[in-house]
C-alpha cells in the first residue's frame, strides 16, 4: 500500500466513490488510518464526486461541494438522534416513576392490610383467653 503513488489511491478512491462503493462515512473513517490517507481524503475533488453522486438532483455543481456538506448531514444526523434518544429517555423515565408510584400505593395497601390482619389476630388472641381458674383444672391443657 505505502508503494502506490498519491495518484493512483486518488484514483482508486474516485472509482470507489462513483461505483457507490465508497461514502462519505468511508473516506472519513480513511482520515484516521495515517497522515498519508488523511491528506488524500480531504482532496475536494473526492468530495465533489461524492456531493454529485449523493445530492445532484438538489444542488447544483456550482455551489461548490465539500465535506462541509457531510459535516452538516452528520451533525443534523447525530442531533436527531441524541433527540430521539433523549425523548426515548424522558418517556422511559415517566414510566419508571408511574411504576413506582403505583408499587408505592399498592405497598401502602398492603401495610393496612397487614395492619388490619394483625389488629383482628389480636383481637382472636383477647377473646380466645380463658379465665386461669379453667386452665388450672384441665391438666391436659397447656396453654
Amino acid at each position: 500500500m505505502e508503494y502506490l503513488p498519491d495518484d493512483i489511491w486518488h484514483r482508486i478512491l474516485q472509482v470507489g466513490i462513483q461505483k457507490k462503493r465508497l461514502n462519505h462515512v468511508d473516506l472519513c473513517s480513511l482520515a484516521v488510518v495515517n497522515n498519508r490517507f488523511d491528506q488524500l481524503s480531504q482532496d475536494p475533488a473526492l468530495w465533489a464526486t461524492l456531493f454529485s453522486r449523493d445530492f445532484s438532483s438538489i444542488f447544483r455543481l456550482s455551489q461548490s461541494p465539500s465535506k462541509a456538506v457531510y459535516r452538516h448531514k452528520h451533525v443534523v444526523t447525530r442531533d436527531f438522534h441524541r433527540l430521539r434518544q433523549k425523548r426515548e429517555f424522558e418517556r422511559r423515565k415517566r414510566e419508571f416513576e408511574s411504576e413506582k408510584f403505583r408499587l408505592k400505593q399498592e405497598f401502602q395497601g398492603e401495610q393496612v392490610r397487614i395492619h388490619a390482619r394483625s389488629r383482628l389476630i389480636n383481637l382472636a388472641r383477647v377473646e380466645l383467653k380463658l379465665p386461669d381458674v379453667i386452665v388450672g383444672e384441665c391438666p391436659g391443657i397447656n396453654l
